[in-house]
This record gives C-alpha cells, sequence and structure tokens, in this order.
C-alpha cells in the first residue's frame, strides 16, 4: 500500500465506518466544494490501487485503496470535498473515515477488503453532491483442487481430498462441496462440508477404466483424470543395493543427490501375484536414464538406472503396452548439496529511515546448480542500529535465503551498512552487499481505473495512473520517475480452476540460467508477458499516466509486479502493485480459457 493508507491505518482505531451494503443508506452530500475556490465541483474520479483483490483481504493491511479525485470546472484542485464511498456487494466492507473530506490535494480515500472468498467483481461508487465515479475490482485467488492418485484398481475404494482454498493457500472452512463422477463408479458422499482446513475427503470406487472426478464448490470446479486398472502398478526411486523406495518425508517430493545413480522402478502386481512377463518403459523430464528400452519384468519388478548432473524437480513414468496396459507415474527432485558460491542481494539498496529491505542470498555449486537445505548466516555492520529479521535462513529449491533489513531512524554514510551472508557449511563461500539509509519518504500513488482498453483484436492494454508528491505531501511534477514490470507467477489450467506456479527467474535477469529451467521446457515460464513503458512524464500535478500492454490470452494466466521509482529532491522511493492480469467481461465467453502453459496441475511439468 501507498503512503494514503498508512496515514488510514494510524486513524483506523479511533474513526472509521464500516458499509457492507448498497448506497441507499449512505450520507448525500451537497458538493459545494469547502475550500475549493470559487467554482462548483466539477469533476469526481475513482481509482483503485489495483484492479484485484486477493480473496483472503479481510483486513485493512491486506485491502485495495481507493481513491476519488475531486476538481472544479476551472480544473483545480477541489479542496474540502465530502465524498461518499458505497458498493451493492454483501460481501465488501468499506472502511472509510467519517466523513471524508478531500485533503490538500484534492483526494479522498477508502480502503476495499471482502468477507466473502468468492472470486466476483465488486463495484464501488465515490459520490459527491450530484456526480459519481465508479470503479470494479476482481476479487481472485480462490480456487478447487483434487488431489489423490492418477490410477487405481477395479474396485477398490481409494480417497482423494478436495482442498477449498483462498488466494493466501488458506483453506475455506465451512462451505459446501459437491463430487460428482461417471455412473458406473461410486462415491462415499455426494455433498461434503469442509472442514477447518479447508478439505473434504471422497473414498472414490472405480469401476469405469477412464474415470473423472469432479468436486464444485463457490462457482468454481475442478476435474480430475482416474485410470482404473485391474492391476497394482506404481513407480519409485531407491538407492542401487536397497529395496524401498526413498520417500518424501517432510519435503514436497523424494529428494535425490545430484551426480549419484539411482535405481527407477516399476512394481507391477496382479491378483494371482507379481507379473513376471511384458516389458515396462521409462521416461523422465529431467536426468538420464542409462539403457532407456523396455525392461523386462521379473518377479514383479522392472528398473532402470537414473541419475542428473541437474538440480529440479523430474516427473518420472513407468508404462507398458502389455496385459492390462497401465501407467504410473511420480515426481522427484535432484538437489545439488556441495555450495561453491553465493550472490547476496537487496532491494532496495537505498533505504529510507524506519523503512525495510530485503536480503535474498542465491547459492549454487560448481555447476551452477542451485543448492537447496543449507543454512545461510547473515552478518549486519551497521552503526546507525538498523536490524535483521533473522541470523541466518535455509535455501529453497531455488536456491535462495531471505531475511529483512529494517532500517533505524538515524541515517547511515552511503553504503556504509554492510550485511555479509555465508555458507555455514563452507565458511569460505561468502558474499556482501551495501545499503544506504537516509531521506525522507517522498510518496508514490499507483493506481488503476476498472476499464480494460482494446488495443486491437488480440491485445489489452491497462491504463495505471502515478502520483508523485515529496514529503511534504506536494506535487512533484520534476521528480524522475522509472517503471519496471516482472511476471512473478504464471497460472496453469483453465478459467475455472488454475494452479499457481513461481517465475522460474530466480534472479530477474532474464537469462535461463542453470538450474531455472524447474519444468524443462527449455525456457523461462512465464517470461516477459506484459510491457510497460520505462519512464513516465508527470503534469503540474505530479501526475502522469502508464499503459501495461499484454496479450488478451495471458488474461488470468499470469500476475506481475508493477514497481515505480521516484527520485524526489535527491531521495528515492519506489512503491509496488501486485495483479493478476485480467480479461474484459465481454471476452469471457469468446477466449479459449486455456492457459499458454499448459494444464497440468503440476508446476514440474511443461504441459
Amino acid at each position: 500500500m501507498g503512503q494514503p493508507l498508512k496515514a488510514w491505518i494510524g486513524i483506523f482505531a479511533s474513526l472509521f465506518l464500516f458499509t457492507a451494503c448498497g448506497g441507499d443508506d449512505l450520507f448525500t452530500g451537497d458538493g459545494s466544494g469547502l475550500g475549493g475556490g470559487d467554482d462548483a465541483l466539477d469533476s469526481l474520479t475513482l481509482l483503485a490501487a489495483a484492479p484485484t483483490l486477493s480473496s483472503d483481504a479481510s483486513g485493512v493491511s491486506s485491502g485495495i485503496e481507493l481513491t476519488a479525485f475531486a476538481k472544479d470546472a476551472s480544473n483545480n484542485i477541489a479542496v474540502g470535498e465530502e465524498v461518499f464511498f458505497s458498493t451493492s456487494d454483501p460481501g465488501a466492507v468499506l472502511v472509510v473515515q467519517s466523513p471524508v473530506l478531500t485533503d490538500e490535494t484534492g483526494q479522498a480515500s477508502a480502503v476495499l477488503t471482502t468477507l466473502d472468498e468468492t472470486n466476483r467483481t465488486i463495484v464501488v461508487t465515490a459520490r459527491s453532491g450530484e456526480l459519481s465515479s465508479s470503479v470494479s475490482v476482481e476479487v481472485v485467488g480462490t480456487q478447487i483442487d483434487i488431489s489423490g492418485p492418477a490410477g487405481t484398481q477395479l474396485g477398490v475404494a481409494t480417497e482423494y481430498v478436495v482442498a477449498l482454498s483462498d488466494a493466501a493457500g488458506d483453506g475455506i472452512a465451512g462451505r459446501t462441496v459437491e463430487i460428482t463422477t461417471e455412473a458406473g463408479n461410486s462415491l462415499s458422499a455426494a455433498s461434503l462440508e469442509t472442514n477447518e482446513f479447508g478439505q473434504v475427503t471422497v473414498d472414490f470406487t472405480g469401476f469405469e477404466v477412464n474415470s473423472t472426478l469432479t468436486a464444485s464448490a463457490l462457482g468454481l470446479s475442478s476435474t480430475f483424470a482416474i485410470a482404473v486398472s485391474p492391476d497394482d502398478f506404481t513407480v519409485g526411486v531407491r538407492r542401487l543395493g536397497e529395496t524401498d523406495f526413498i520417500s518424501a518425508g517432510s519435503s514436497e517430493f523424494p529428494e535425490l543427490e545430484v551426480g549419484q545413480d539411482y535405481e527407477l522402478v516399476a512394481r507391477w502386481i496382479r491378483a494371482d501375484g507379481p507379473v513376471n512377463e511384458g516389458t515396462v518403459g521409462f521416461s523422465a523430464t529431467r536426468g538420464t536414464i542409462q539403457n532407456p528400452a523396455e525392461d523386462a519384468v521379473s518377479g514383479g519388478e522392472a528398473s532402470v538406472v537414473f541419475n542428473s548432473t541437474e538440480a529440479g524437480p523430474s516427473i518420472v513414468s513407468a508404462f507398458s503396452d502389455d496385459l492390462s496396459s497401465p501407467n504410473a507415474r511420480t515426481t522427484v527432485e535432484f538437489v545439488a548439496t556441495e555450495p561453491s558460491s553465493i550472490a547476496v542481494q537487496a532491494a532496495p539498496t537505498n533505504v529510507q529511515r524506519n523503512q525495510s529491505s530485503e536480503i535474498v542470498a542465491i547459492v549454487r555449486d560448481a555447476d551452477n546448480n542451485l543448492v537447496k537445505n543449507v543454512t545461510v548466516d547473515f552478518k549486519l555492520t551497521d552503526q546507525t542500529t538498523g536490524t535483521l529479521s533473522a541470523s541466518s535462513a535455509v535455501t529453497n529449491s531455488q536456491g535462495l535465503a531471505r531475511v529483512t533489513y529494517t532500517a533505524s531512524s538515524q541515517s547511515s554514510g552511503t553504503e556504509a551498512v554492510v550485511v555479509t551472508s555465508q555458507v555455514r557449511s563452507t565458511p569460505n563461500v561468502t558474499d556482501t552487499v551495501s545499503l544506504t539509509v537516509g531521506g525522507d519518504a517522498a510518496g508514490i500513488a499507483l493506481g488503476t481505473g476498472s476499464e480494460i482498453l482494446d488495443k486491437d483484436e488480440s491485445t489489452y492494454q491497462l491504463p495505471f495512473t502515478i502520483v508523485v508528491t515529496d514529503s511534504g505531501g506536494n506535487p512533484a511534477p520534476d521528480a524522475d520517475v522509472s517503471i519496471t514490470l516482472f511476471a512473478t507467477r504464471y497460472f496453469k489450467g483453465t478459467f475455472g480452476s488454475r494452479t499457481a506456479c513461481t517465475s522460474e527467474d530466480v534472479n530477474r535477469n532474464d537469462i535461463l540460467d542453470v538450474g531455472e529451467d524447474f519444468n524443462t521446457s527449455g525456457r523461462l515460464e512465464p517470461g516477459r508477458r506484459a510491457s510497460i513503458p520505462a519512464t513516465v512524464s508527470l503534469d503540474e500535478f505530479g501526475s502522469g499516466q502508464i499503459l501495461v500492454t499484454y496479450a488478451k490470452t495471458d488474461g488470468f494466466f499470469v500476475e506481475v509486479e508493477i514497481t515505480a521509482t521516484a527520485l524526489v529532491s535527491g531521495t528515492e522511493t519506489s512503491e509496488k502493485r501486485r495483479f493478476t492480469l485480467t480479461v474484459a467481461e465481454d471476452d469471457v465467453d469468446n477466449l479459449p480459457g486455456i492457459s499458454p502453459f499448459g494444464t497440468d496441475p503440476d508446476c514440474s511439468s511443461p504441459n
């Protein structure tokens, strides 16, 4: 949120109004323009800080800031005008000061939150006298997912879990989920209520070879394909000379060490015992299968040697055209274990007093693979008494370890604050980053309206307005403003059911570095999916407009982050807005509605 929202939070405890219904019960202002000059109020424009509101945004700090701009007939800022905010959405909540008067910049603000996790459109209206302006905000992020085995045996009850979650991934409790399958199959229940974790569990018993399980709730649905076979056919990985498969333990997938040989095994059992005939083939999205030709089944098993010199997940599959033509797949993760280098970055490096900077360390091995599960220690050298959020962090699958630096109220010398990162197991692997603390915060307001522009038949343009003020709240028309855009996440699936995947570009350099091709597609996902001007010119009120341009087919399937950075009187400040690229309402039924990144819900799959 920008600076105006922080001001609202400061007064929230003592003076506020909740509005959760239509505008019929609101006050009506006369629009007389107190303090706004001799001319009557002539224009009122309502903007939202982002076009989307996360479905988990029930609190003020996670809401969307709404700003109404008032001007008189001479196009002068109208000060002291009463503005009233309303919405007819029963699940939306507006948090506003009562009454709301336009400030010295002609602005009045409110915060939009939601108590209903349903994906939908909320229309908010600002009124002053006879004037009104509306903006539409999309509530997004709620999804329904089905998890369980992709295959099961004929007539055997198999458990599947349906999860209903909001934009933060938190479960939504107390909602009804309807479950269906083909007429020849059976379910333990057709309608269930989600538990405290937002989940329901259903037993599926299949008698149709090609079956599906469909779950529906809150206007969403998800369908899961299930292959029903009379055989017990599984695939897994074990260490050479051992009999048990490697388990995932507390990790998401079983972890295999880069450069080591393992045995990829298919186990095949029928009602009369282990299969001793036929052949099994193997495939993997990452790694090398030695002698990949089909292996003969003996004693209910077929196996090949499997390894990888590259870190990352691998989807391994086993299949056969013999007998009942079974197939099975699982996911493993190759992990680099020997740190060789570390690079630490800070964003931003110029930190305002009492503000924060994210410190990110990236650990790689000698082959440039990202190293997982190593502890990175962080040490701070800072005479201004700033602090780090933690003294250490463990690298994730992308080789990243993160902490946060928070500046004190004191300024530092240029690059006088130093953060040192060191791999605990390999003390000679170390790096530093320098920061500068100082300056009073300028203000950047970054927002958009509800209108999406049609550039042409295949392209949208989404307008954003940037307003820059100095530390005194005055317009800063001479500020140098730079704009960047980065695609932070992409979504697989369809309009009705999506899976979120993190951007593969770990260090945001637009280069496919070793270890970044998480889904083995040969390119970075999602890549640069939208364009934006690098700079913006401001008018006398410190205001400017930019257009985010993107393909219509990327709507709903790409999340981007806009960063506006302004240099005002030698002080640098920045503001970020993260949102999902939207689709015009008129186009929803005309677009394919299928993600350009594939429909397989597994982010490690390129399909």
